[in-house]
């Protein structure tokens, strides 16, 4: 069975470059692509689902900002399995920050420096502590513009989705900083922070190797 990954935001194929899932799955990584004039995180997502050959069953799984993106995809392709990575199943698991960046516009008005900034705090706010995953972040964001960033943003703190895909696996940080832990209602804690998908991968593979045997 084919399994397909969404990285997060500015990340590739290397931040699931530590998972390992069992024997007859083929894994094939859906690029990120450039912004369309007036792009929605619908209209992105029916961009990269054309990657997707849904003839066969398919596990579709998604990191953090990709799994939102993922979780939009499942309502034009259906997978077997949807898994949620560091992310949001629908938009109750924002924290309160997100809801009044929304209703005030916040991300319409994000300073010129916020890319920097972001940037600045990311080792803290990601969870990323060993020289490999510090390494990881910094190629992250020498690979995001800031005009993706803040659409991304925008997308993010904007998003409507209450609705749940009934195969989700949603597997999540206990000490999530972006995403908190207490709103998530998923599946799976594992020990580290946003970034646990690379920190505490052999927690992840555990599951994987459970919930994709079934």
């Amino acid at each position: 069975m084919k399994a397909y990954f969404i990285s997060g935001l500015g990340a590739d194929y290397r931040a699931f470059e530590r998972l390992e899932l069992p024997l007859g799955y083929q894994v094939i990584h859906i690029p990120w692509q450039s912004l369309a004039p007036d792009e929605t995180l619908q209209t992105y997502a029916q961009k990269l689902s054309l990657n997707i050959d849904a003839k066969d069953p398919f596990v579709l799984v998604g990191l953090s900002f990709g799994g939102m993106v993922a979780v939009e995809i499942s309502k034009i392709k259906k997978p077997e399995k949807l898994i949620l990575i560091s992310s949001a199943a629908t938009n109750r698991a924002f924290p309160a920050l997100f809801k009044v960046a929304a209703w005030l516009n916040l991300d319409k008005i994000l300073p010129g420096d916020s890319f920097k900034l972001i940037r600045r705090v990311s080792y803290w706010f990601f969870g990323a502590k060993d020289k490999g995953s510090k390494r990881l972040l910094d190629y992250f964001f020498s690979n995001t513009t800031p005009q993706f960033l803040n659409w991304a943003v925008s997308q993010i703190v904007h998003w409507k989705n209450t609705y749940r895909f009934p195969n989700t696996i949603h597997i999540h940080s206990k000490a999530d900083k972006i995403f908190p832990a207490s709103k998530a209602n998923a599946d799976y804690l594992v020990s580290g922070g946003h970034l646990c998908v690379f920190t505490n991968s052999s927690e992840i593979n555990s599951i994987l190797q459970k919930e994709l045997k079934k």
